[in-house]
């Protein structure tokens, strides 16, 4: 874990705790490698305010169309030029071309764009107000500021981040309903989602490590497949409507060989009433001999096809995971005949009010063969 502190100093600066204001609509629950429990139910905040860091000088945090900010509200009577910011952990810091301040760490730039000063008449004109920059870089991470005249009855509003500032900015809407990180220690992405008839979300895509979260504690099942295996495995996973916990995550794929993935490209979720056939579809691609292929007794897929991948090369797959605990019934790989070499994969289904399903994907050169299309009789 890497991490960059940035802390108000000054003879005159005083320590304090952040209060959050204007309780944002929804929760987050983080679910990452590094807390593979999450950490769940955290409420959010419009914004961050540390009263009084310096006499009747506010330090605000908040985010708007552009990203995050800070806002230092001075007070009538307060001293501005007593702003003095002391950044740590950083590998090196300094000035780029456009006046912004640049802080590297771990091989990568965090930036800081160049301020705006500005105060507010009675009429809430706005009155810009210049300043400068004071900088001891001599081994320290000390930045301070400077500001020109200014009218002491008014307030001074100085602001960092990117452009619009909150004077010029229109109202954030708000109209995020929920987002969520979801990952393990390595690369990780998620490629589609759908809900089912209750708000329930459903996603899929992949994972290159082995501490993707599928044993979160709010886990009602810990479903098929748990355990990594291969270069890159796909992953599914099941968001409750109204917490947003993760009631179920799962791996699926096989050993595969060095350079070569699998991934889920595409979920749909059924959302008729047959008891028997409550099922989140997943179909993607595999290049493993070893692909865990499934057709579980006295279920609907009882004697489904299930077959192996023997193809020299990717094969589409599809799979079938119990809605409500994320359990396999159902897996097949599907394309050309046994030792060619054929590139495939499933790239969309739906499955539809009956049950029926759907699969789409892409077709790659081959060597040798034919891709097996069928055509009933009729069609």
């Amino acid at each position: 874990m890497y991490a960059i502190t940035m802390q108000s100093v000054g003879e005159r600066a005083i320590l304090r705790n952040p209060v959050g204001k204007g309780l944002a609509a929804g929760i987050s629950n983080y679910y990452l490698g590094h807390c593979p429990l999450g950490v769940e139910q955290v409420p959010g905040y419009k914004e961050v305010w540390y009263e009084g860091i310096y006499p009747g000088i506010d330090l605000k945090i908040y985010s708007g169309s552009r990203g995050p900010k800070l806002s230092f509200i001075c007070a009538p009577g307060s001293h501005p030029n007593d702003i003095a910011l002391d950044f740590d952990g950083q590998d090196s810091l300094g000035i780029d071309v456009d006046g912004a301040l640049r802080l590297f760490l771990d091989g990568k730039w965090i930036r800081l764009p160049q301020a705006v000063a500005y105060q507010l008449d009675s009429s809430m004109n706005v009155l810009p107000l210049s300043w400068m920059p004071v900088y001891d870089f001599g081994g320290s991470g000390l930045v301070g500021f400077e500001f020109d005249e200014y009218d002491e009855e008014l307030p001074v509003i100085f602001q960092i981040g990117e452009p619009p500032m909150a004077a010029w900015e229109p109202i954030d809407p708000r109209n995020l309903g929920w987002s969520t990180y979801a990952g393990g220690n390595d690369y990780d992405e998620f490629l589609a989602s759908d809900a089912d008839e209750v708000g329930n979300v459903y996603t899929c895509g992949y994972a290159m490590d082995m501490n993707f979260p599928v044993g979160t504690g709010s886990q009602q099942f810990t479903a098929d497949d748990g355990l990594f295996a291969g270069f890159q495995d796909a992953v599914a996973m099941k968001f409750e409507a109204s917490t947003k916990r993760i009631l179920w995550a799962t791996y699926i794929g096989g050993t595969g060989f060095p350079g070569t993935w699998e991934q889920a490209a595409d979920i749909t979720v059924y959302k008729g009433t047959a008891s028997n056939r409550q099922y989140a579809f997943i179909a993607g691609s595999t290049p493993s001999s070893d692909f865990p292929n499934f057709a579980r007794p006295s279920t609907v897929f009882a004697g489904a096809v299930a077959e192996a991948n023997t193809v020299l090369g990717k094969r589409l797959f599809a799979a079938a995971f119990r809605k409500f605990d994320g359990r396999r019934d159902w897996t097949t790989t599907h394309g050309a005949p046994t030792g060619e070499s054929w590139t495939q994969d499933g790239t969309a289904l739906h499955v539809d009010e009956l049950g029926n399903l759907v699969v789409g994907g892409r077709l790659g050169p081959s060597t040798t063969g034919t891709y097996p299309f069928v055509t009933p009789t009729g069609a």
